[in-house]
């Protein structure tokens, strides 16, 4: 969708649940509360709704230089309503072994 602030997906495993991603920064300690509702709200234009929008889900790319956002794990596709509520991801862990 051409959005440059979340990590590329270099590799998948549908059934492991196993994926690699690129590494798009590092921990950004201190992002204001403003910044964090604009960065997840502009996701939205891309047609992702994150679903866990806290700061922790925030980090800084010194090579782009810009936030970038990341753990998509409760994120719903807006176009189709795709995505896991919180409670179906849980089961998903539990039922492959993961610890939450």
């Amino acid at each position: 969708m051409g959005c440059t602030f979340v990590p590329k997906l270099l590799h998948e495993d549908p059934e492991k649940l196993y994926i690699i991603t690129t590494n798009c920064g590092y921990i950004a300690p201190k992002v204001s509360e403003e910044k964090v509702n604009q960065i997840f709200k502009s996701l939205e234009q891309y047609g992702v709704k994150h679903g866990d929008a806290f700061p922790r889900n925030i980090i800084y790319d010194n090579r782009q230089g810009c936030f970038c956002v990341i753990d998509f794990e409760f994120a719903t596709i807006l176009e189709t309503g795709e995505g896991l509520t919180t409670k179906e991801a849980e089961t998903e862990m539990k039922k492959n072994k993961y610890k939450l």
